[in-house]
């Protein structure tokens, strides 16, 4: 007479570790520091190398008891991400007060601001797109030089009205001319060129250096050139309104 029987066994598994806390407990013992030890629960310092899975199926990485499917103690990194496709639907995350990562609906949330940075020699030429796509908005340009010698200019914009409200250059307030549009012209918007006179770079520039010209050609692209004697930065901010 043969006599069988079945024994189900549940353990704990531990990876360099006599004494694992979960499921599975692994400790990375990259340092005496984190070793745990052969017997209780490992400190909160013992802990930052070690990976758990409990029973309820959750992983806790630099944590033994993890709340989450996923807790980190620790900071996380995402090495390869695909670009957003314009109009496509998308959700942003955030972190609340606990560390929950959750997700805010676009629809929630309006970007505001939008900020770009050119460099142009002069005479040059360059194409900025509001990526924000604003209907309306105030557009504010600023430059500096190295003698600590700064410009603003403001603009506001509604599709293709394009309208210059102030500027000033250290103590110079901005000459602004409207380039007049032929009748039978086609273009998007009006053209302004802007003039701060007399005020000089480090050296000699003729006292034209932060003068510029601005206009559109279609929502959200404007053309911007350098009118001045020397080379400059500038920083263009779309502000919705």
């Amino acid at each position: 007479m043969s006599l069988f029987s079945s024994v189900t066994l549940f353990s704990q598994v531990g990876i360099n570790t006599e004494n694992p806390q979960q499921l599975f407990h692994t400790d990375g013992k990259s340092s005496a520091a984190t070793t745990n030890p052969t017997t209780g629960v490992p400190s909160v310092a013992q802990q930052v190398d070690d990976v758990v899975i409990t029973n309820q199926g959750r992983v806790g990485i630099g944590v033994i008891t993890p709340t989450q499917s996923l807790d980190v103690n620790g900071r996380t990194r995402i090495r390869v991400t695909d670009n957003l496709n314009n109009n496509e639907p998308y959700q942003l995350l955030v972190r609340n007060n606990d560390g929950i990562v959750k997700q805010l609906d676009s629809s929630t949330f309006i970007v505001t601001t939008e900020r770009k940075q050119i460099t142009l020699t002069t005479g040059q030429t360059a194409t900025i797109i509001n990526e924000q796509n604003f209907t309306s908005g105030n557009i504010i340009i600023l430059s500096r030089n190295s003698c600590d010698r700064n410009m603003i200019a403001s603009f506001q914009a509604f599709n293709g009205a394009l309208v210059f409200l102030n500027g000033v250059a250290r103590d110079i307030r901005a000459n602004s001319t409207l380039v007049t549009i032929p009748p039978a012209a086609v273009t998007y918007s009006p053209t302004w060129n802007i003039k701060f006179p007399n005020v000089y770079t480090c050296g000699s520039d003729g006292g034209t250096q932060f003068d510029f010209t601005l206009y559109k050609t279609n929502v959200n692209t404007y053309v911007l050139k350098n009118d001045g004697g020397a080379t400059r930065t500038y920083d263009i901010i779309f502000q919705k309104i």
